[in-house]
């Protein structure tokens, strides 16, 4: 016992000295050779190599070992080169060095083996060689041979059996306790995402996003137009490295809503029997405004990868399309309007004054509820002799995890005709409810109104009184009394004659004055006038801090240096229509593409006050369409 147990220590030793000496120089080495290859190969020397599975999935990891073993006369083999490793990432390095002892004829023998284990991580599906591999014998290189690994979807692989022990690395050889069966690992166990949305059947088979990869994802795929679609981009990775947002999803044909940072943790989850982390690293609440097949684009997030710090990775997201529907005919109420959707919505009703004392009173309706109440139509009641005309209309919205909720304020001014008792019904709103999947019609009693004194008449031209008495005929001319005329007036014919030309001098005078103010009018009323008047408006709202009206004067000047530039107008264009306008009109992609984006941003501003371009930067495109405009211009302009 006392003899093998030395013999162990010092097999130990040995192998410890090995390792020492063997390692060492490999600290620099790297999967690249980079010297020169000399031509002969070291006598007495010879390599082997072996993988560990000839048919892996893609996604596991695969044992390649090189070995080299030489003479105990020479050095032990160094700076191992695995070869080619097409279609597999490196995973980890190791390295162990044996010493081999034999006596007989006379003499002793012994040899010294290097072992390199990598392993790497299948990234790309179908045939791959790996090798061959080379190391250094004093200088001189020894070549392993090239082995052929079959890469497989994932979970498709055979089961690889567990590897003899070796036993030089295992202390039971040398007189321990015998080797124990080596069970099957445990299975990996499913870890379900604490957010459903987050959930992925499958993993990607882009083996750029073998490691971390990022989906935009829709609460539904099939929702009803003016229905909220959560919207979340995910990033999926198996090293949590640090990220942000370098550019938002686009959602044209969409209001949107930024939800917020709404969850800022890593989360575990099981992707295809691998152990992954999850975030969601934004979110948003989006309202398609029109029926049919609508996309979402792509997002694209700036990480730093963990174990390359020093340097960022842009990573796109992918896009998604919606197909967006009207709700069901069954049981649609007489006035509902197409994207008017609420859900939990309330109403009430205020009419001051009740007593009407001068023909005018003031209906306010208030509502609050779940979704966008800014483009609710309400249903008001007509009783006769009863005009209605909006006078306000305040609209805000807030959000609650990720619920949108809104709350607004309708002014109406009644004018009432002629005086009594009026009984003014309710006001109303048809909404779709999602939540409920059927049609609402919240409503909120306006209640009765006493009039004393009706809104006065308009105007009218009073009765002409009665003829007077006409002259006698006269007999004689320049009879005075009556029966007198201007005709009997010399200066009367001198009159009656120069009036043609005091005619013709009043109209050139008149003309004159018309085309002045006609001049001066186009000049004020010039697209390009009136983008200047809105820059001017949005620069004054952007100082006082007023971002809806910021970005509305903002949305006005594009919109009219756009018209000025190619005669189109954003705002009765959808984004694909104007995309597509913008192009016909030979405005670049880049131009074309800072308009769009700056319309969306402004829409989302003006909305829900989020991040919007500075008005330097409308000013900016503004410019270049006044340019593009000018261009235009001189190149129609006669020679």
């Amino acid at each position: 016992m006392i003899a093998t147990r030395r013999g162990r220590r010092r097999g130990r030793g040995w192998r410890l000295a090995a390792l020492i000496a063997a390692t060492t120089p490999l600290a620099a080495t790297s999967l690249f050779d980079l010297g020169g290859v000399p031509s002969a190969e070291a006598a007495g020397a010879s390599g082997k190599a072996e993988v560990d599975g000839a048919t892996v999935g893609i996604g596991d990891v695969l044992e390649y070992t090189l070995t080299v073993t030489s003479s105990g006369d020479d050095s032990p083999a160094r700076n191992p080169t695995p070869g080619s490793t097409d279609g597999f990432t490196l995973v980890k390095t190791t390295t162990s060095t044996q010493h081999s002892f034999s006596f007989g004829g006379g003499g002793g023998k012994s040899s010294v083996s290097v072992t390199v284990r990598y392993r790497l991580r299948a990234e790309k599906l179908g045939v791959h060689t790996l090798g061959p591999g080379r190391m250094y014998v004093d200088g001189v290189p020894v070549k392993t041979p090239a082995v052929t690994v079959n890469v497989v979807p994932a979970g498709k692989a055979p089961k690889a059996k567990p590897a003899a022990p070796d036993p030089f690395t295992d202390d039971s050889f040398f007189g321990g306790d015998p080797p124990q069966p080596v069970d099957e690992p445990p299975p990996t166990p499913n870890i379900a995402p604490v957010d459903p949305l987050a959930a992925v059947d499958s993993l990607p088979t882009d083996p750029a996003e073998r490691t971390i990869f990022v989906r935009i994802v829709p609460a539904t795929r099939r929702p009803v137009v003016g229905e909220q679609v959560t919207t979340k981009l995910f990033v999926y990775t198996l090293h949590p490295p640090r990220l942000a947002v370098k550019r938002p999803p686009t959602f044209p044909d969409f209001a949107t809503i930024d939800l917020g940072h709404i969850d800022s943790e890593w989360h575990p989850m099981t992707i295809g029997g691998q152990h992954w982390a999850y975030a969601a690293a934004a979110g948003y609440g989006a309202f398609p405004l029109k029926t049919g097949s609508l996309t979402i684009g792509a997002a694209e997030v700036e990480y730093a990868d963990p174990f390359a710090p020093s340097g960022g990775h842009d990573l796109a997201s992918n896009t998604v399309s919606l197909e967006v529907i009207e709700p069901p005919l069954d049981g649609r109420p007489p006035g509902y309007v197409l994207g008017d959707v609420a859900s939990d919505l309330h109403v009430l009703a205020e009419l001051t004054p009740r007593l009407v004392v001068d023909g005018h009173a003031v209906l306010t309706l208030r509502m609050r509820g779940n979704g966008r109440l800014d483009g609710l139509r309400a249903v008001l009641p007509s009783p006769a002799g009863v005009t209605w005309t909006p006078t306000g209309d305040e609209a805000k919205t807030e959000v609650d995890g990720t619920a949108v909720r809104g709350a607004r304020k309708l002014v109406y001014d009644l004018a009432f005709e002629t005086p009594g008792d009026y009984e003014l019904g309710d006001a109303a709103f048809h909404v779709w409810d999602p939540q409920k999947k059927t049609y609402a019609s919240p409503s909120a009693s306006i209640g009765k109104a006493r009039v004393t004194k009706a809104v006065a008449p308009a105007s009218s031209t009073e009765a002409a009184g009665p003829i007077d008495k006409l002259p006698d005929v006269r007999h004689e001319l320049g009879a005075g009394g009556e029966g007198s005329s201007l005709a009997d007036h010399t200066w009367t014919f001198g009159l009656i004659a120069g009036m043609p030309l005091a005619v013709v001098l009043a109209q050139g005078g008149v003309a004159f004055a018309r085309r002045s103010l006609r001049k001066r009018a186009a000049t004020k009323e010039r697209p390009e006038s009136l983008a200047e008047m809105a820059l001017a408006e949005a620069r004054d709202a952007e100082k006082r801090g007023d971002v809806p009206a910021c970005a509305a004067a903002s949305t006005r000047a594009i919109d009219r240096s756009l018209e000025a530039a190619t005669g189109l107008r954003s705002r009765g264009l959808t984004t694909s229509e104007l995309t597509r306008g913008l192009g016909e009109a030979g405005v670049e992609d880049a131009l074309g593409t800072r308009i769009i984006e700056a319309l969306a941003s402004l829409e989302a501003a003006r909305f829900a006050g989020a991040g919007m371009p500075t008005v330097a930067e409308v000013s900016r495109i503004v410019g270049a369409l006044h340019e593009l405009a000018r261009r235009a211009a001189s190149s129609e302009a006669p020679s």
